[in-house]
This record gives structure tokens, C-alpha cells and sequence, in this order.
């Protein structure tokens, strides 16, 4: 579950850091704010050190269930 969290919130924050990246002049020129692409970049990066953990997640899960096939592979051959 852990998982599907992570990609979904790393996903969320890469668009929302590549959006305001994409429009930091915007933000610089018309609002005077003028951190909005350093902003972007924290977003991103992130977003995408949440997404690996997620699939870190989700390849650690699919190991164990590997693993757990592997065992009942071996119980039927041996027993």
C-alpha cells in the first residue's frame, strides 16, 4: 500500500515542480517572487526521490513474492 502512496505523491510533485518551473519567469516577472524556480526544483527532486522509493517498494514486494514461489516450488519437488 506503502507504495502506491509514494508513487502517487512523487508523481503529484514532479507535475507541480515541472509547472512551476516551466512558469518561474511568471512568477518572477509579474508577482516579484522571485525563489519560484528554486521552488520548482526542490518539487521535483522531491518528487522524484518519492517515486524511486516507491519502486524500491514495489521491486522489494515482487522479490518477496519471488521468493515465496520459489519455496513452494521447492517444498512440491522435495515433499
Amino acid at each position: 500500500m506503502w507504495h502506491k502512496i509514494l508513487i502517487f505523491l512523487g508523481v503529484s510533485l514532479v507535475s507541480i515542480g515541472m509547472a512551476i518551473l516551466q512558469f518561474a519567469w511568471y512568477f518572477e516577472w509579474y508577482h516579484n517572487f522571485e525563489y519560484a524556480h528554486e521552488v520548482g526544483c526542490i518539487l521535483l527532486y522531491t518528487g522524484i526521490a518519492l517515486l524511486l522509493a516507491g519502486i524500491a517498494l514495489s521491486l522489494a514486494r515482487v522479490a518477496r513474492a519471488l521468493e515465496n514461489i520459489g519455496q513452494l516450488m521447492a517444498m512440491k519437488v522435495v515433499g
